[in-house]
């Protein structure tokens, strides 16, 4: 890790983030002070487990995954592949609800005190990263444990123990510049992410239409970026509480709409933007399709003309619900 020491001069007593188990304005973690944690590697090392009186983390190399539970609150984190987070709550049969992404490394603190350092690696050069090296620290116990190898898919995960101040610097994670969840802010549970100007965020479970919106902006920023602006404005106008149906509408009707429009029965053609429309050979929407999908848009939105549209907008509409669903998934 570098940047500066979060712990402080004194590890084996401070946290960043007094007071400890202020959950609720009630201590849960009256226990906290007890025997540290166990940590071992299982199935012939694909799997390691890492447990206290407060937590049980699970790791799997075969998602680079991580699986945290809250045996106190039955919450449930859970950072996997390219790194994803997801919410869940094991009193409701420990589903993940997909929630974000982020690139690069993250620092995750909870409720007791324990600091959970995520460093991500490169697969290949240039593409994506995935959960590599985590670092789990124990201030009241002046203790860190260290799971690695959990990129390489390999059975070969391992375990590295010793004090603060031997791992503070071989975490491969910059505090000052990771991102950083909290779990439980003041009084209020669940998991919150830090903003820019210093408060927190707090990272619900339920698919909400303010969390739609957010997709929908990153959707159309995706589209505009590379061309495909006729898509992006059609992805502006949707209600972001019709997300689900639009998807599940454009999945069973953009085959046929995008072999109608460039004129053949296998669906080829020029799918890069493009600035004359219709192309030899090509065919504007039906009015069928272009009235459904205005039925899935906000009232008063300027929605684009139906001349406006174009083969490769519809094209890119459906890379815009692939996007949207895999999010959500």
């Amino acid at each position: 890790m570098f940047g500066n020491n979060p712990f402080g001069s004194t590890p084996s007593h401070l946290s960043v983030y007094p007071p400890i188990g202020g959950h609720h304005g009630v201590n849960l973690f009256q226990q906290y002070y007890c025997d540290s944690s166990n940590c071992e590697v299982s199935d012939n090392k694909s799997k390691a487990s890492w447990e206290n009186d407060n937590y049980e983390i699970e790791f799997t190399d075969a998602q680079s995954a991580m699986k945290i539970t809250n045996k106190h609150t039955g919450e449930i984190y859970r950072v996997y592949n390219d790194p994803y987070i997801g919410l869940g709550d094991k009193d409701n049969g420990g589903g993940i609800a997909h929630k974000g992404e982020f690139k690069h490394d993250s620092v995750l603190i909870l409720d007791d005190g324990t600091q959970i350092h995520m460093d991500t690696k490169e697969k290949s050069a240039g593409g994506q990263t995935f959960l590599d090296t985590v670092t789990i620290f124990e201030p009241c116990h002046n203790k860190a444990t260290q799971i690695c190898g959990l990129l390489s898919n390999e059975n070969d995960l391992h375990i590295n123990k010793g004090s603060l101040h031997e791992y503070i610097n071989k975490t491969g994670v910059d505090y000052n510049q990771a991102l950083r969840f909290k779990e439980a802010f003041g009084e209020k549970d669940g998991l919150f992410i830090h903003k820019p100007d210093g408060g927190y965020h707090q990272i619900k479970t339920d698919s909400t239409a303010a969390d739609n919106t957010a997709i929908i902006q990153q959707i159309e920023a995706q589209l505009k970026q590379h061309g495909y602006n006729g898509a992006a404005d059609i992805w502006g106008c949707i209600k972001p509480d019709h997300c689900n149906q639009f998807c599940d509408w454009l999945i069973k009707c953009w085959f046929d709409q995008i072999c109608h429009m460039f004129g053949n029965s296998c669906g080829v053609g020029n799918f890069n933007p493009c600035v004359q429309w219709p192309m030899p050979g090509c065919h504007p929407c039906t009015p069928v399709f272009y009235n459904q999908m205005q039925q899935f848009a906000q009232p008063g939105m300027q929605f684009p003309q139906q001349s406006a549209v174009t083969g490769p907008d519809v094209w890119a509409l459906m890379g815009g619900a692939n996007f949207y669903q895999a999010y959500k998934a």
